[in-house]
């Protein structure tokens, strides 16, 4: 078998290619207008794939079986490792791949729904609906070609991105949800505990200026990955990321309010870029950084101001 990275590279140089979690080697790969017609050896890892462009007829062969689909833009096929194919496409070639290692969905697995994970398989799909994927999906496409949001922000959708796999498109799929209901999780009902959340929001305020990455968050609760990331929400009503985010957006407005820094200084000092501080006053505030600067009278200094 080969890894997913050493076939990509052998189809042709692609449009698009990322690391989208350094944590568990999650790459998001996407291709326009090559050939298609592509064989697929068996890989070590799994593909999910999403289909872009426009409506297409992709044909599949595995040994003797064919199947031929009609599919249409946003709709997703999942390609579970070791399972050699070729294909033929028929419309446009624009087509995105994230590659998913079987460890990471195996700690789901074993997390979120208390199954063995060497029995873990996923389902074998072409062209199929699902909605909530293709919007994780389109995320992580989306912050690939736009400013960074940051690891955190990647991860966390890798993170919801396998719970929906194993839980809708795997052999545990029939299972998944009673399971998931039935194991006692009373961290998660109740969310973080006091001394959890304070920890995380120390280490927060302490890398206000890092890329905050949700393996350093989780280490500080004694949490598994999931159950960190629903117990977060469960306590603040939002993800770590947006949390984080508000915490950036705190400490730049004090700074604007009470320093001479220019909002560029400012933007770098909280983690973001000054694009990034702006579009994130706007949503929160309704103003510019500069808006905001002078509603507090402060405004020497702002060199670089969005």
């Amino acid at each position: 078998m080969v890894s997913a990275k050493q076939w990509h590279d052998s189809l042709a140089v692609p449009a698009l290619s990322g690391d989208t979690s350094a944590a568990s080697g999650t790459r998001l790969v996407r291709f326009r207008g090559i050939d298609g017609r592509i064989s697929q050896p068996a890989l070590l890892e799994n593909l999910l794939s999403i289909h872009l462009g426009g409506p297409k007829r992709v044909t599949r062969f595995q040994a003797r079986h064919k199947l031929v689909r009609d599919v249409e833009a946003g709709s997703i096929t999942i390609m579970p490792s070791a399972q050699p194919a070729r294909w033929s496409t028929v419309g446009p070639i624009d087509f995105a791949h994230v590659t998913l290692a079987q460890n990471v969905l195996e700690q789901t697995a074993l997390e979120d729904f208390d199954r063995d994970p060497v029995l873990l398989r996923l389902q074998d799909r072409v062209g199929v609906e699902s909605p909530f994927i293709r919007d994780l999906f389109e995320a992580l496409l989306a912050d690939v070609t736009r400013p960074r949001a940051g690891s955190l922000y990647r991860e966390s959708l890798i993170v919801v991105l396998a719970h929906e796999l194993v839980k809708s498109h795997s052999n545990f799929e029939s299972h998944a949800e009673s399971l998931n209901a039935s194991v006692d999780r009373p961290s998660v009902k109740g969310g973080l505990a006091g001394w959890q959340l304070q920890r995380v929001i120390e280490l927060m305020r302490q890398r206000l200026s890092d890329d905050v990455m949700l393996g350093d968050l989780i280490a500080v609760t004694g949490l598994s990955r999931s159950h960190f990331f629903r117990a977060f929400r469960c306590s603040t009503r939002r993800t770590p990321h947006a949390f984080l985010t508000d915490l950036r957006v705190q400490q730049a407005a004090e700074e604007l309010a009470t320093t001479r820094r220019s909002v560029t200084e400012i933007a770098t000092a909280v983690g973001m870029d000054p694009t990034q501080l702006a579009h994130a006053f706007r949503r929160r505030h309704g103003l510019s950084p500069v808006s905001y600067r002078r509603q507090r009278g402060c405004s020497v200094g702002i060199t670089g101001a969005m």
